[in-house]
């Protein structure tokens, strides 16, 4: 038997009230004014997905838009597995005040991003791209696991689709973290739709197996 599960990533809506700083999994809301863009994705998903966002507000907000714009999708849960990257201390920073208070620490991150944390807040956890690609990884498996077969709406986060496409490309690896860097090549926009399909199969000896395709990347509507 195989049985294919279509994953369609869009990003949230672009933030503006954080004026150059970086907010990671700090808790802001989102500009769901560019009508076209959401008629556009309301047009382009699966009538009959499956809606999950992660649990931060930006992301119900461009859901929410979404479907104002005409999609007829089933809203089911919020994941904090999907959250952002979490930049701990940083957060609420600029990155000239990031330098500034952090020197060689904040250098070496960004040399180095995948297997590296920043500074942690007494509330808030600094989180490398490896420590999100594995909560990701643990989302995908219950995604697929709970809507198997099914075309499911995600609303998340660039780095989170980031992670996705990483474990889609065969980039997580516990043993490698950083060679997870590579994907940081790959620009995913505000708004824009990627599809990602995970295809499950027996083999003829009755071994379980899967695979990962990626079908869309980055789209958005042509202007």
């Amino acid at each position: 038997m195989i049985q294919t599960t279509r994953l369609w990533w869009i990003r949230h809506a672009i933030v503006t009230e954080t004026e150059g700083t970086v907010y990671g999994q700090s808790d802001v809301s989102c500009d769901c004014s560019d009508t076209p863009q959401m008629r556009w994705l309301a047009d382009t998903l699966p009538k009959d997905a499956v809606v999950i966002t992660s649990a931060l507000k930006r992301t119900h907000q461009t859901a929410a838009a979404v479907e104002a714009a005409g999609f007829g999708g089933r809203r089911t849960a919020s994941h904090p597995e999907l959250n952002e990257q979490c930049f701990g201390a940083w957060e609420g920073l600029n990155y000239n005040e990031i330098r500034a208070r952090y020197g060689g620490s904040s250098q070496q991150f960004w040399l180095s991003p995948a297997g590296r944390r920043p500074e942690s807040a007494p509330d808030r956890q600094g989180e490398s791209f490896f420590d999100l690609t594995q909560r990701t990884h643990q989302a995908l498996e219950r995604m697929v696991r709970d809507h198997a077969g099914q075309d499911i709406a995600v609303f998340a986060h660039g780095g989170t689709i980031r992670a996705a496409l990483a474990i889609a490309m065969g980039l997580y690896n516990p043993d490698n973290p950083d060679i997870l860097s590579l994907i940081f090549s790959f620009r995913v926009d505000n708004l824009s739709l990627s599809c990602i399909d995970h295809t499950s199969y027996t083999t003829k000896d009755g071994t379980p197996d899967q695979y990962w395709r990626i079908r869309l990347f980055n789209s958005l509507k042509a202007t």
